[in-house]
């Protein structure tokens, strides 16, 4: 059976986020290498090329998160959450941005060396980025995540009931519990 896309996948696990996040990275990453790599080879100092880079990056990275890696990513306002998604990322890419340079301090500032650096401060950026998406930006993906293990989760019209030993749970519409 062929059913379209829609981006929300409801049985999405914490590890399933994670790799999803890491496909989507590996994408950002190869769209702000892209523009590295060619501003860059046209002249730009390798510092002021992350300036331009890394909007790209974090725009392309938003959007296929929120219509892929976090299912409930579509929920929140688009505006609001590129402005909280854009704030984690600023946090993180001041740890990527100092490997970048640090890195960048001791080699040829050349194309292939940049992206090496690029490489490496993502990857340093990565787990900040992740932490702090999950937790904070598309903040539906921990109460589906536990949804869908049938763990404490309450949906609106199907409050779980049971007794505080946590024994025979049931819908309060009277059907059993997931």
């Amino acid at each position: 059976i062929h059913r379209p896309f829609t981006g929300a996948q409801p049985d999405v696990t914490p590890i399933r986020e994670l790799f999803r996040f890491a496909v989507v990275g590996t994408v950002g990453f190869a769209t702000e290498a892209a523009v590295v790599f060619a501003l860059i080879g046209w002249g730009m100092e390798p510092h002021a090329v992350r300036l331009i880079s890394f909007p790209v990056a974090v725009c392309a990275t938003w959007w296929l998160n929120r219509i892929w890696t976090f299912a409930s990513g579509k929920e929140a306002s688009p505006r609001q959450q590129l402005t909280l998604y854009f704030g984690v990322q600023v946090i993180a890419i001041g740890v990527n941005i100092a490997v970048y340079s640090a890195i960048l301090s001791t080699i040829a500032p050349t194309p292939t060396n940049a992206l090496a650096a690029l490489a490496a401060g993502s990857i340093a950026g990565m787990g900040i980025n992740f932490l702090g998406s999950r937790r904070f930006v598309f903040v539906g993906g921990e109460a589906r995540s536990a949804d869908a293990a049938g763990v404490g989760h309450e949906r609106k019209g199907h409050e779980r009931k049971g007794d505080e030993r946590g024994g025979d749970e049931r819908a309060s519409d009277g059907r059993e519990g997931l």
